[in-house]
């Protein structure tokens, strides 16, 4: 992925942190915000024994919409990936708090680590993905 144009990483610098990550785990819901604490998140960490965690999707590549069918199957396909490498998905959804964007189905995985994470994130095209550590804020991971 060739570098992002600074004008268009600040447009979605601005739409990413103005999005609501949510997760559910049991019938139990967590909401992450980039540069916000999860207490809620912490907790599931200490009962699953992780320190790190990732969150992110297939959906929309380059943060271009794709068709619902389309998303469905490359989410599909990332929830597959992240079975085969051993890891846990705790399905969610990117809700964006600002007008002209639409949720995206997501996964947060316990367990994965900022790294991995951006190297996945770019497999699957995206811009960024969003990282963190037991105790720590959500932080924005770019891709390119």
């Amino acid at each position: 992925m060739a570098p992002m144009d600074p004008d268009r990483r600040r447009q979605l610098q601005a739409a990413y942190r103005a999005t609501r990550y949510t997760a559910r785990r049991g019938g139990l819901e967590v909401a992450l915000v980039v540069g916000g604490k999860s207490p809620d998140l912490d907790r599931w960490l200490d009962e699953v024994g992780c320190r790190e965690w990732a969150y992110l999707t297939a959906c929309n590549p380059g943060s271009l919409v794709l068709s619902d069918g389309e998303n469905a199957r490359r989410q599909a396909q990332l929830v597959a990936e992240l079975g085969r490498r051993g890891l846990v998905a705790w399905h969610g959804a990117g809700e964006p708090l600002a007008a002209g964007w639409r949720a995206e189905a997501s996964v947060l995985v316990p367990g994965m680590g900022r790294g991995e994470a951006v190297e996945l994130g770019r497999a699957l095209g995206q811009c960024a993905v969003v990282v963190g550590v037991r105790g720590g804020v959500g932080e924005l991971a770019w891709c390119d």
